[in-house]
C-alpha cells in the first residue's frame, strides 16, 4: 500500500495544557505512516499561552503551521479554515485534547485502502466514562441525525474524520458550530462518497476545559440543524377524534362554482366555496379554547391578511433539460391521457343524474389538471418559439415507446412499437 501525504488539522482554543503533547503524538504517527505531512493548527483566538507554544514548535518543524483567528469562530469556523489550508492527499482532523491515539492513523489508512472508502469516521468504543448524561445526549443526537437525514451514524460528533481531498473539494461546509461534523458526513453521503466507520479507544479530557457541552453550543447545533435540513421544520400536534359532526351550512352548487365552468380555477375569487360544520360531544356542541374566530367586520384597509393552506410547487429548480423533457414528452403524454379520461367521464355523466353525481369530483380534478398542464406547455412552447435553440433530450428510461418529436411541434407524439434505442430530438 502506497503511503499517502497527510494533512493533520487541529482546532485549538486555550489548550496550553494539551497542545504540546498533541503535536508530539501527531508528528510521531505522521512520520510512521505518511509519505509527507503537514500539521495545520487553527488557533481560534486563544487567550492563554497555547499560540506561543505552537509558534515554538513551528519554528522547530517547518511542517507545522499555525493559522490564527482574530475573533473566536467556534469549532465549525476553525475546521473550515483548517480544511481550506490543507494541501495533502488525505486530511485528518483531531481535537487538541488528544481524544484518541494518533497512531490509529495507520489502521484508518489501511481501512480506507481495503474498503475503497472516501471517508473513514471513528466512533468511541466506550463513552460511559463521560457520565450517563453526556452518553444520553450523544445517543439522542445521533438518533436525531439519523432520523432527519436518513443515515444512522455512530458517534457522529467524534473528532476522527479521515477523508480524501476530493471530498472536501466537492462539498461546501457552512456550519460555524459543532454541527460541522454532521454536516460533513451528511453532505459527503449526499454527494455519493463511500463512508466507513471504525471503532477507537477513547481518552476523556484530563487537562483543560471542554467548550462543546455548554447550553450555547447545543442551541447553536439545533439552530444550524434547521439550515442543514434546508429550513424544514416539524410541528407536533395532538388530535382528538369526534364522531358526531353535523352540517350547519353549505352553499348551493352553482354558488360554490360560480360561472358554470367546470374548471373552478377560472372564477376562484367569486366562489362561495365554503362549508360550516358543528362538532358535538355527549350530545352538546363541543367548546374549545383554541379556535379561529370569525370577524364580523372583515379586513380593514392595510391590515395584514393570512390565508390558510399550502402553496403549489413552483418547480424553480428544474433545469433547462428538465423543462425541455416536460415540454416534449411528459406534458403532452399527460394531457393526452387525461383528455381521454375526461371524455370518458363526460360520456358516463350523460347516462343519468346518478352517473353524473358519481363522476363529478373526478371530473373537476381532471379539468383542473388539464388547465394547469396546458398552461405550462403553452408557456414552454411560446418561450421556445421566442428563443430558438438546438435541443438535445436524453430520456431517463432505456426503452422508449415514442417516436421522434420535432422541437417545433412538441405535442406531436405518436405511439410506435417499443424500441430499445432511446428517442432523441
Amino acid at each position: 500500500m502506497r503511503r499517502p501525504s497527510v494533512s493533520f488539522v487541529i482546532p485549538m482554543f486555550n489548550e496550553e495544557l494539551n497542545i504540546d503533547h498533541a503535536i508530539h503524538a501527531a508528528v510521531e504517527a505522521l512520520t510512521k505512516y505518511a509519505d509527507d505531512y503537514e500539521i495545520v493548527i487553527v488557533d481560534d483566538a486563544s487567550t492563554d499561552a497555547s499560540p506561543g507554544i505552537v509558534a515554538e514548535r513551528a519554528a522547530e518543524n517547518p511542517r507545522i503551521r499555525m493559522i490564527r483567528h482574530e475573533k473566536n469562530r467556534k469549532l465549525g469556523g476553525s475546521l473550515r479554515t483548517g480544511f481550506a489550508a490543507a494541501t495533502k492527499d488525505v486530511v485528518l482532523y483531531m481535537d487538541a485534547d488528544l481524544p484518541f491515539d494518533p497512531d490509529v492513523l495507520g489502521r484508518a489508512l489501511r481501512a480506507m485502502h481495503v474498503t475503497g472508502a472516501d471517508l473513514i469516521a471513528g466512533y468511541r468504543h466506550d463513552r460511559t466514562m463521560e457520565g450517563f448524561r453526556r452518553a444520553l445526549y450523544s445517543y439522542c443526537y445521533n438518533a436525531l441525525i439519523g432520523i432527519l437525514f436518513g443515515w444512522p451514524h455512530r458517534d457522529i460528533n467524534f473528532s476522527f474524520k479521515l477523508m480524501k481531498r476530493e471530498v472536501l473539494d466537492a462539498i461546501e461546509l457552512k456550519s460555524e458550530g459543532s454541527l460541522i461534523d454532521a454536516e460533513l458526513i451528511v453532505k459527503a453521503k449526499n454527494h455519493g462518497f463511500a463512508i466507513q466507520q471504525i471503532g477507537l479507544d477513547y481518552f476523556p479530557r484530563v487537562h483543560g476545559t471542554s467548550h462543546l457541552a455548554s447550553a450555547s453550543v447545543i442551541f447553536k447545533i439545533f439552530r444550524e440543524m434547521v439550515t442543514l435540513y434546508q429550513g424544514a421544520q416539524y410541528h407536533l400536534y395532538l388530535y382528538k377524534k369526534f364522531t358526531d359532526v353535523r352540517l350547519v351550512f353549505a352553499p348551493e352548487f352553482d354558488a360554490a362554482f360560480y360561472g358554470g365552468d367546470p374548471d373552478n380555477f377560472t372564477f376562484p375569487r367569486y366562489c362561495l366555496d365554503m362549508t360550516i360544520w358543528r362538532v358535538y360531544e355527549n350530545g352538546k356542541p363541543f367548546h374549545t379554547a383554541s379556535y379561529l374566530p370569525f370577524s364580523t367586520t372583515g379586513a380593514r384597509e392595510g391590515e395584514a391578511v393570512f390565508t390558510s393552506g399550502h402553496p403549489g410547487a413552483t418547480q424553480r429548480l428544474n433545469t433547462v433539460a428538465h423543462l425541455e423533457f416536460l415540454r416534449n414528452y411528459a406534458l403532452p403524454l399527460s394531457i393526452d391521457a387525461f383528455t381521454a379520461i375526461r371524455n370518458s367521464l363526460a360520456a358516463y355523466s350523460e347516462q343519468g343524474p346518478e352517473q353524473a353525481r358519481q363522476a363529478n369530483d373526478d371530473f373537476f380534478g381532471i379539468e383542473n389538471s388539464l388547465k394547469s398542464w396546458k398552461g405550462q406547455i403553452g408557456a414552454l412552447t411560446a418561450n421556445a418559439a421566442a428563443k430558438p435553440r438546438k435541443i438535445h433530450v436524453l430520456p431517463l428510461w432505456p426503452i422508449s415507446c415514442m417516436s421522434k418529436v420535432p422541437a417545433e411541434s412538441p405535442s406531436a407524439i405518436t405511439e410506435t412499437s417499443i424500441r430499445s434505442e432511446p428517442a432523441s430530438v
